[in-house]
């Protein structure tokens, strides 16, 4: 058991709350202050290679596990209206509302690794890592 596998259980578990809430749209903080840049940067110098690239690959399963968290609505003719509208080349009024899933937001991805990069430096860094972990404890999917 490696020592990212309780974080990334916990990580998980957010996730599956933050599915649960959706799919619509995402509000989520960004660390964007320089000063919480620069918590994120001493934390990131604190981890090792190994844990560096541990947490870029639980951001690519997280991208994966959350994908379909936001849709886009599209119309989509059917049955007769869909070959009308294929010959005549005009709308049809036949159509249906088809969701698309959608990969989730960048800023959510960023929130989550943050979230593990000051999970793992806590012990080894003294600076308040609310501002990291913050945007991914309070993300919200809001369905609209």
């Amino acid at each position: 058991m490696s020592e990212l596998d309780p974080i990334l259980e916990v990580l998980r578990r957010r996730a599956d709350e933050l599915k649960a809430q959706g799919p619509g749209q995402v509000v989520v903080g960004r660390i964007s202050h320089i000063n919480d840049v620069r918590v994120l940067r001493e934390c990131r110098e604190a981890l090792t290679t190994d844990e560096q690239f541990d947490i870029r690959q639980a951001v690519i399963e997280m991208e994966s596990h959350l994908h379909g968290i936001v849709v886009e609505v599209a119309e989509a003719p059917t049955g007769l209206g869909a070959r009308l509208r294929g010959m005549l080349g005009g709308a049809s009024s036949n159509v249906d509302a088809i969701p698309i899933p959608l990969p989730p937001p960048k800023a959510l991805l960023d929130a989550a690794e943050a979230w593990m990069v000051a999970e793992l430096a806590k012990p080894r860094v003294d600076v308040d890592l609310g501002v990291l972990t913050e945007p991914w404890l309070t993300a919200q999917v809001v369905v609209e």
